[in-house]
């Protein structure tokens, strides 16, 4: 049994209304009689039969009793036994003592004498017992199994009576109840309509909750999409032409370095690597010939060698030299003051004092890779913010563009209606020259005042917005065109004032 079962009837045991106190420790040193006086108390407080202050001791009852009502209850329960053969063993065991097994222990193990025939006998007597018990043992549990599932089938069956009493009391002492009540109908139809309004209500009420969630995720985009307005805003009012060029132009040089230099150079060691492999892929493939023939030229070598060796030690050992350590210092020497020289030389034709050797020469080769990748990371950087800028550039240019488009647009309704209100200063003249009506004329003037005042306010705000514009785009032959637009228009409405002047100064102007 695991520890989590273990603990959890310990949990059980602890609680009312048995208050145990117990632990592992306890429960494992309990002995055999106290866990079947708690198996029995814990039956007898779940059938409910005893009150929790008589629970029976089984001292006072026989061992068969006591199983039998143990089991009985467990059968009630329908408590599966284990089907493990150890346990059942382990539970049927009988604790003997030492010192009762081993008289019977040797009075089972004496020697009988048995003849052949006798042990024929007996073994046949005995296979046949054995085919009798398993019939009858198997017939013994079809029966036992034909019992259990009838006595189940007859509590099923005495339950569903009782309900089925229960139920018919129920709906009798309903019917009593209700036909003592004139308006029945009344109140039926009124509690069906208070069900139906109680499942609309708690339609509405899903709808309303729908409708809140619904509600919550639009105001939170509301919110998201204009905290992405805010900030397009001020990136847009914080943007500068100038330095969005000059980033501009400190890519083109990046771009330029890249293809006239670094790109360069490594077509140009890739290509001397290419050459190197197409040298070393033209040259034939060896054969075992050619193999077998270098085998024999090292081997040819290598005996050379041996040769070489073997007259050297004659020789030495010919002439006896005894001077050969102070020889092989005087080559030491010899050596180390040609590597000065060749230093000095070296140091003369580089001017400068040190000579670099080969492994100096390549841990500078590696600190000059790791600078060249961090600079090349530094660089991939940069080249990432510079692509920013420029989408950024575009963006706004395209706004500007957009902007420009649709003050021309207010520019050519302006000149429309400027030509018009030309039209009309045309008409009313005229209908002043032809008509000597002083009120039609001061109407005429009015309205034409009126246009005028409307027209210089849109010819200000259109100044605005393209000083604005001119703030924004550093786009100096556009300005001048807007600015020689607005200098037009200017002219134009110093023209109408001069015409107006002109006409008020007539002889039907001094009427009014």
């Amino acid at each position: 049994m695991s520890t989590e079962i273990l603990r959890v009837i310990i949990d059980g045991l602890n609680a009312p209304p048995f208050d145990r106190n117990l632990t592992l420790v306890k429960l494992d040193s309990m002995s055999n009689e106290k866990l079947l006086q708690t198996l029995s108390d814990v039956l007898s407080w779940i059938e409910g039969l005893v009150p929790i202050s008589e629970f029976i001791d089984i001292r006072s009852e026989s061992a068969d009793e006591t199983a039998m009502r143990i089991l009985a209850t467990l059968r009630i329960l329908k408590y599966p036994p284990p089907r493990d053969i150890d346990e059942m063993r382990h539970l049927t065991r009988v604790e003997v003592p030492l010192e009762e097994q081993t008289p019977e222990v040797t009075r089972l193990m004496q020697e009988m004498e048995l003849k052949m025939e006798e042990f024929k006998v007996i073994n046949i007597s005995i296979m046949v017992k054995l085919k009798v018990f398993k019939v009858l043992h198997s017939q013994n549990v079809e029966a036992r199994g034909d019992f259990l599932r009838a006595l189940d089938v007859r509590n099923d069956l005495k339950a569903m009576n009782e309900e089925r009493e229960q139920l018919q009391r129920k709906i009798e002492r309903c019917k009593r109840r209700t036909s003592r009540r004139p308006d029945m109908g009344n109140l039926l139809k009124t509690s069906e309509r208070l069900r139906l309004e109680m499942e609309r209500a708690q339609e509405l009420k899903m709808q309303k909750m729908d409708q809140e969630r619904a509600v919550n995720q639009a105001e939170q985009r509301m919110t998201r999409l204009g905290r992405v307005l805010t900030e397009e805003e001020h990136r847009k009012d914080e943007a500068d032409p100038k330095t969005i060029i000059q980033k501009l132009r400190r890519e083109i040089e990046v771009n330029r370095y890249l293809i006239d230099e670094k790109l360069e150079h490594d077509l140009n060691t890739l290509n001397t690597n290419l050459e190197v492999v197409q040298r070393i892929l033209a040259q034939p493939n060896a054969t075992k010939a050619d193999v077998d023939k270098l085998k024999e030229r090292i081997e040819q070598l290598n005996s050379e060698c041996m040769e070489l060796a073997l007259q050297r030690d004659r020789r030495d050992e010919a002439s006896e030299d005894k001077l050969a350590i102070y020889r092989h210092q005087e080559e030491l020497e010899n050596t180390e003051k040609l590597l000065t020289e060749k230093k000095r030389e070296l140091s003369e034709k580089s001017g400068k004092e040190e000579v670099v050797t080969s492994v100096q020469y390549k841990l500078l080769l590696n600190k000059l890779r790791n600078k060249s990748n961090e600079k090349n990371e530094g660089f991939y950087t940069l080249k990432a913010e510079l692509d920013n800028y420029q989408e950024e550039f575009k963006r706004e240019t395209e706004l500007n563009e957009t902007e420009t488009i649709n003050l021309e647009q207010k520019i050519k309704e302006m000149q429309s209606e400027l030509e018009n209100t030309n039209n009309n200063l045309q008409k009313q003249k005229w209908l002043s020259e032809n008509s000597g009506n002083s009120e039609q004329v001061e109407r005429a003037y009015h309205t034409l005042e009126k246009q005028k005042e409307e027209c210089n306010q849109q010819i200000s705000s259109l100044t605005k917005e393209f000083n604005n514009l001119n703030d924004r785009k550093d786009l100096v032959e556009q300005t001048q065109m807007w600015q020689n637009l607005v200098q037009i228009f200017e002219i134009k409405l110093k023209c109408q004032q001069q015409m107006k002047n002109r006409d008020e100064a007539k002889p039907w102007g001094d009427q009014r």
